[in-house]
């Protein structure tokens, strides 16, 4: 049942075989918040190490993905190399990345990132990184930037994934104390095992190493990989079954991260502070990490089952979904009201006829007309088969762009059923909805000039021209304003959309989807 799971969800996909000492990539993918829409740039942000380059990129044998039109216009990023060497079933203590110097301009701009709760997401054999909690049962991708303390939180404790929660059946436990920060979409975690003083109000940390720690499951080759006949031998090795991280905020120097003997611990007096000196003089930060792999039992098919959890903050969805069904039914209990009391009188009166005419029984004539009479909510008949004197060409175009929309969606839906098109990859779904869309015109052309001449307009040709112009020209001013205001809200840090991926759409418009709303019109 997990195969097929894993199958159907992520099609094509081989598990990777990894032997003794061999790098194992990890790439950083995106950095996004919940609170906000609007994407950031990993390598952009302030004390980031640089990216390996393309000579240390080569040397490892990576293949990076190119972005496809759907995800470049959601602004995701290209997968990224990061620079964290980590070499199969070989352990690391803590290791030193690069120290940043951090100006106040800098630190603002690493406070508001924490104000609005972004996550780093990182990816090992295509495994999103993991920040997990075992008392309360969920994982969150991605891990925080860093924490910001809210009042006292002296009494705030739980028992986050310390690096010591395993994957699977082993006994191993977190050993220490956290405190954990709620707020309406995420949960924010800390370690701690000291009490947080009360003059620390509204400060701000940040993570500054990694603990990660890599599950795997032993590869054993086939009997008859073998064998003489095959032209290479196939080794033991593992595969990679989970990938977690725990974020430490900790104030040290070079000598101190090569001297540690054992795993940094989040202590509430080495937390790292985002704070200049009262002078106003950067600070130094060093960035670290360390590497444990620890064996578990769970299957290279049934890896993905632990993402498949729920966050915490699901039950929201629950009440909004509840929310929403509650009102339609108090909408649709209005409406029935209001139409049993409008048709009430009119029911009574053709029961009162039904029961006249099977008992044999004269009516009055004036009552009898006044029966027949067709008045009020009666009369819309009339009115709908009538073709409108004004509005023909809005009414026009909205059908025909309507239709385009309907039509390229109907085509993405059948995509899926055929399985041309895989559900976890929204990039590529959005791509081809552009695309359909784009080559749905002439469906738009046609409806929207049939139905104008049915109304028996006479500009048809400047119906054409709105329906190839409105909505689209709509859309893209929307699009480029958005992407304006993006640019100046986070600046050279921000995902937004690039200028060739706009003329690449503004190109579709003009060159591929008017042309083809033009000929539909003309037949």
């Amino acid at each position: 049942m997990a195969g097929s799971f894993t199958s159907l969800l992520f099609p094509g996909s081989t598990p990777e075989v990894y032997h003794l000492s061999d790098r194992i990539p990890v790439f950083v993918e995106y950095v996004e918040s919940r609170k906000t829409q609007l994407p950031v740039k990993y390598f952009q942000m302030p004390g980031v190490c640089r990216p390996p380059s393309p000579d240390e990129s080569n040397a490892i044998d990576v293949k990076i993905k190119r972005k496809n039109l759907g995800q470049r216009l959601m602004g995701t990023q290209s997968t990224q190399l990061t620079s964290y060497s980590i070499s199969a079933l070989e352990n690391k203590s803590c290791t030193p990345m690069c120290q940043s110097r951090l100006d106040s301009k800098q630190i603002k701009f690493l406070k508001k990132l924490i104000d609005k709760q972004y996550r780093v997401h990182f990816t090992m054999d295509s495994l999103p990184v993991l920040v997990r909690s075992k008392s309360r049962n969920y994982a969150l991708r991605g891990f925080p930037i860093g924490f910001k303390q809210q009042g006292d939180m002296r009494k705030q404790q739980g028992d986050i994934h310390n690096g010591q929660v395993a994957q699977g059946n082993s006994n191993t436990d977190t050993d220490t104390d956290t405190i954990t920060t709620t707020t309406a979409t995420t949960t924010t975690t800390t370690t701690t095992t000291a009490n947080i003083s009360n003059n620390a109000k509204n400060q701000y940390y940040i993570y500054n190493h990694l603990r990660f720690v890599i599950y795997y499951n032993d590869f054993i080759p086939p009997p008859d990989a073998n064998t003489d006949t095959g032209t290479r031998i196939v080794k033991k090795g593992m595969h990679i079954t989970g990938f977690d991280v725990v974020p430490v905020s900790i104030q040290q120097d070079m000598q101190h991260c090569n001297d540690a003997e054992s795993s940094l611990q989040n202590r509430i007096d080495t937390f790292q502070p985002l704070k200049t000196d009262n002078a106003g003089n950067p600070i130094d930060v060093l960035f670290s990490y360390e590497v444990s792999f620890q064996h578990s039992h769970i299957t290279w098919a049934d890896r993905w089952d632990i993402y498949m959890m729920e966050s915490p903050d699901n039950e929201i969805h629950y009440f909004a979904i509840v929310n929403s069904l509650m009102i339609a039914f108090l909408l649709t209990g209005v409406v029935l009201v209001i139409m049993l009391r409008a048709l009430k009188k009119d029911i009574a009166q053709y029961n009162t006829m039904d029961i006249h005419i099977s008992m044999g029984m004269g009516m009055a004539e004036d009552d009898h007309v006044n029966i027949m009479e067709e008045t009020g909510w009666k009369l819309v008949h009339g009115d709908v088969f009538r073709p409108p004197m004004r509005g023909r060409t809005l009414l026009s175009v909205s059908v025909g762009t309507g239709l385009q929309i309907g039509t390229s969606v109907f085509l993405t839906l059948m995509a899926y059923a055929a399985r041309f098109l895989n559900p976890m990859r929204k990039g590529q779904t959005l791509s081809y909805v552009v695309i359909l869309y784009v080559l749905s015109g002439s469906v738009a052309g046609y409806s929207s000039a049939k139905l104008y001449k049915f109304f028996h307009g006479k500009a048809w040709k400047r119906t054409t021209l709105m329906t190839a112009a409105a909505f689209p020209g709509v859309l893209f001013t929307l699009f480029v304003a958005l992407n304006f205001f993006l640019h100046l809200a986070l600046g050279k840090a921000s995902a937004a959309v690039s200028f060739w991926t706009m003329l690449l759409m503004f190109l579709l418009w003009v060159c591929v989807s008017a042309p083809l709303v033009f000929i539909g019109a003309f037949f």
